[in-house]
């Protein structure tokens, strides 16, 4: 089943907070740009702003994130935890781990989140997570968490530019998987780590971040604000920074950036 509307995807869904109410468009300019101008004008915590296709899809740091009709997922979720805006990047990295779990269970494969928002299978990039926040003072007043999907995508149909670092679940498995399967499990995982989360278990989603990341240990490279670092991977600062090992013995707690592996794709 690969036709999104708001009945397939509730059926059976069983969420209390994500997903009470579901918003399918047949076409957006983006996912997150609808869901933030509901939410400054009132939409509840929870609500879900589903696309069939993007025309200006939005990843990281203003790059396009290809939307072709019918084949992916882009979606939307407005949120209202009641945090401090120092915490707002925890949310990302939430978002990260459920979308790696709902990866992983609707389809057998092994995702690697790469550090700040994006999943990987066979080093090639499955899934981006794109979190906007208002703040109001220093707290949250809401979270926009917009996630987009490869999911029946084929590498044919992508510019031969990003092909040799992009794949879909049908190109790694070999068949169609149910865009709206994939969505329930999806919002499924969502409402669970965001429960653990508001219940005070942080520590929890920064060790099972750390888990999907098999980055710990790891000798990279980090692209940050027109500055190169080098350094090893100690692992995930509370507030969701990166932290760094140099060859020095020095620590670096790095909040945003690029970054490669040494000696591996990433």
């Amino acid at each position: 089943m690969n036709t999104l509307s708001p009945q397939s995807i509730k059926a059976h869904l069983g969420t209390q907070t994500i997903g009470k109410e579901i918003h399918v468009f047949g076409e957006l300019d983006s996912t997150n740009s609808k869901a933030y101008r509901m939410a400054t004008e009132g939409a509840d915590e929870g609500e879900v702003i589903v696309a069939d296709r993007q025309l200006r899809g939005r990843g990281r740091l203003g790059r396009q994130w290809l939307s072709p009709p019918g084949v992916n997922l882009y979606v939307s979720i407005i949120l209202r935890p009641p945090i401090a805006a120092r915490n707002a990047p925890l949310i990302t990295l939430m978002g990260a781990v459920a979308t790696a779990k709902a990866t992983k269970g609707i389809s057998g494969l092994q995702p690697r989140i790469k550090w700040p928002n994006d999943l990987l299978i066979n080093n090639k990039k499955i899934a981006g997570l794109l979190n906007e926040v208002k703040c109001r003072e220093d707290k949250v007043e809401f979270v926009v968490l917009g996630i987009g999907i490869n999911v029946n995508m084929t590498l044919a149909s992508v510019p031969e530019q990003i092909r040799s670092i992009a794949t879909s679940l049908r190109e790694e498995l070999g068949y169609d998987i149910s865009r709206v399967e994939s969505l329930k499990a999806l919002l499924q995982e969502l409402e669970a780590e965001y429960r653990a989360f508001l219940a005070g278990e942080s520590e929890r989603l920064l060790r099972q971040w750390e888990e999907f990341s098999q980055m710990v240990g790891k000798l990279v490279e980090m692209r940050s604000f027109h500055e190169v670092i080098r350094g090893r991977v100690r692992g995930i600062d509370s507030d969701g920074s990166l932290l760094l090992s140099s060859s020095d013995g020095s620590e670096r707690r790095v909040i945003a950036g690029d970054i490669s592996q040494l000696g591996e794709l990433s």
